[in-house]
């Protein structure tokens, strides 16, 4: 889940050892929360996965990966939103691996 820095809970910025990813789009600084157990379904800004498909591979790869863990082994749903009029908007919601991997191969060609 990708959330404004400010709003995300100082109790939740470090969950044990994992550290969560930090990433800046559009002048504003965003977290990605670690996976854990109790998450039920797992959102990433359409935005920024693809700013990070055109400049930051290893930023991509590391999202794209949790999208597939996510699935496979929570057994949850990835969400790709957009945020238009200040509020989210599910673009896309993914519930088994086939239908993201036939998704990013579709939007993202070059880098899957």
């Amino acid at each position: 889940m990708w959330r404004t820095y400010n709003d995300f809970p100082k109790s939740c910025k470090r969950l044990k050892s994992k550290k969560p990813v930090i990433y800046i789009y559009n002048q504003k600084l965003y977290v990605m929360e670690p996976i854990t157990t109790n998450a039920k379904i797992l959102k990433i800004n359409h935005a920024i996965l693809t700013e990070a498909a055109m400049f930051n591979h290893s930023l991509f790869d590391s999202l794209v990966l949790s999208m597939y863990e996510h699935i496979k082994e929570r057994n949850s749903e990835v969400e790709i939103y957009t945020e238009e009029f200040n509020g989210e908007e599910t673009e896309h919601l993914f519930d088994a691996p086939d239908m993201l991997d036939t998704w990013l191969k579709t939007t993202y060609p070059n880098n899957i």
